[in-house]
């Protein structure tokens, strides 16, 4: 039996890459008026219309490409389906354009499953467009792209779409949404609702998203964002975990329940305890399974007699998971080098092994108390 889904010889199938390249220097203001009066007429209280036919709900998607609307847009894309939601930076060309819907043709019929093909003009040229949808609780929504005016083989595209989504996901402190996006078989855990607390209290705004080194179905990439205000970049993998759905597949550089957002902001944290002679919380930032051990109340007595305050740090990453850090601390009025291995382990990033830790050297008979670095 023939392959229906495959695109056919005898239509022209739009991809962006083409479009852009057709239409390069005809820069066309949508023509969108009349598409935002039905719009208005049509919506209901919670949104988006039920849209009760593959064919109505490829209307509504590319009236809403027309108006340049990305949250109605988004709105008829399966929220679990293979077919990421539009980020702000891809959609950014599709409002240079006058699209028009000029009809719409099954393709395919299967298992709940309808292959459709759309109609449309794009700056005036005409093609076609294969989506794959699906019936919901709320009407007929797009799961996946056949060859639509974006393809789910985009890995970086789609990386960044579900970057931003896990970003708004936080910002919302809606766990159950940012779980969804964690792939179930990888290296992330889902996040439970004890660690998940600290993130309500923060907002959360996604800035931008690059691509760091895409290899085969993964992608490693850094997220640019700011939490209340502060700007952090954030690195993750991602996986395409099949049908072309790319989501979270392990933290390199993560944001996680302790709120350290990165091997700098552990660091940070650790010599601020040292600061505040906190020694349960500088012990917490040790990892327990590491070969660094944790400080004795003994061991930590000489600390309360000082300022401690990280002046400089330096990173150099090893493996996705681990980066040694090269600290600049201040003891009072004295200044030393200490080198650390920090691994991202289940509470978030923590103190692995010291390299060049900060200890005080018992071997050194003096009275004044200055900062001893002991290499082991």
């Amino acid at each position: 039996m023939p392959d229906n889904s495959a695109p056919s010889d005898r239509r022209t199938a739009f991809s962006r890459r083409r479009l852009l390249a057709t239409a390069a220097g005809t820069m066309v203001v949508p023509v969108s008026s009349a598409v935002a009066t039905e719009s208005a007429s049509m919506a209901t209280e919670g949104g988006l219309p039920r849209q009760d036919s593959p064919s109505r709900a490829a209307q509504t998607y590319i009236n809403a490409l027309d108006a340049g609307d990305r949250t109605r847009v988004n709105e008829v894309i399966a929220p679990s389906g293979a077919l990421s939601n539009w980020s702000r930076t891809e959609f950014a060309w599709v409002e240079s354009f006058e699209i028009e819907y000029v009809g719409f043709e099954t393709v395919e019929k299967r298992r709940g499953d309808i292959i459709g093909e759309i109609k449309l003009t794009i700056a005036g040229n005409t093609g076609t467009a294969r989506y794959r949808f699906r019936e919901a609780d709320h009407g007929w929504r797009i799961w996946d792209a056949v060859d639509g005016l974006r393809s789910t083989e985009n890995l970086s595209e789609n990386a960044e779409a579900v970057a931003e989504a896990y970003v708004a996901a936080l910002d919302a402190g809606n766990r159950d949404a940012v779980n969804d996006l964690i792939a179930t078989g990888g290296e992330l855990s889902k996040w439970s609702s004890r660690e998940f607390e600290w993130v309500t209290a923060f907002e959360f705004d996604f800035l931008d998203f690059e691509a760091d080194k895409i290899t085969g179905d993964e992608v490693i990439g850094d997220i640019e964002l700011t939490i209340d205000g502060n700007k952090e970049t954030v690195r993750y993998r991602f996986h395409d975990t099949g049908a072309g759905r790319v989501e979270l597949y392990s933290a390199v550089g993560g944001i996680r329940a302790t709120g350290e957002v990165s091997a700098e902001a552990a660091a940070n944290a650790y010599v601020a305890a040292l600061d505040a002679n906190n020694r349960g919380r500088a012990n917490e930032l040790i990892a327990d399974t590491g070969p660094l051990e944790l400080w004795s109340s003994r061991d930590f007595q000489w600390v309360r007699a000082f300022s401690v305050e990280l002046v400089g740090l330096k990173t150099n990453r090893l493996q996705d998971d681990t980066v040694v850090a090269d600290l600049s601390v201040r003891l009072d009025d004295s200044t030393a080098s200490v080198r650390y291995k920090f691994r991202r382990v289940d509470d978030g990033w923590k103190i692995w092994e010291g390299i060049k830790p900060i200890r005080w050297n018992s071997l050194g008979r003096t009275t004044s108390h200055r900062l001893w670095v002991r290499v082991r």
